[in-house]
């Protein structure tokens, strides 16, 4: 039974800002195209594997249960709740963005 994904409100500002940025800032809309082809194949390998990608090496976000994927220079974090069935995508950062600062408080918690 593949899982729902879900993406999280943040997730989808970080996704919607990176592709303008991309898009309209670097003026490449090849490569933001490309790069929402490639998020969008790792949603579907997800869906059907969600323990597939690794756990996050920070201690913090691995203690959270975060788990992540890198797509180019981006990196998804991620959430599975696999009694329900879910996958909760919480945020679209950079990656070398510090990424314990980028789940906080007001990070919505779904698990």
């Amino acid at each position: 039974m593949d899982f729902d994904i879900i993406i999280t409100t943040p997730a989808e500002k970080d996704l919607s800002d990176l592709l303008d940025y991309i898009g309209s800032v670097l003026c490449n809309k090849p490569a933001a195209e490309s790069f929402l082809e490639d998020f969008s194949e790792n949603l579907d390998h997800l869906s059907q594997m969600p323990f597939l990608y690794s756990e996050c090496n920070d201690a913090v976000l691995n203690a959270k249960g975060y788990r992540k994927i890198a797509v180019g220079n981006y990196i998804v974090l991620y959430k599975v709740d696999a009694e329900m069935h879910r996958v909760y995508i919480s945020r679209v950062v950079y990656g070398r963005r510090n990424l314990p600062d980028m789940v906080d408080e007001k990070t919505p918690q779904y698990l």
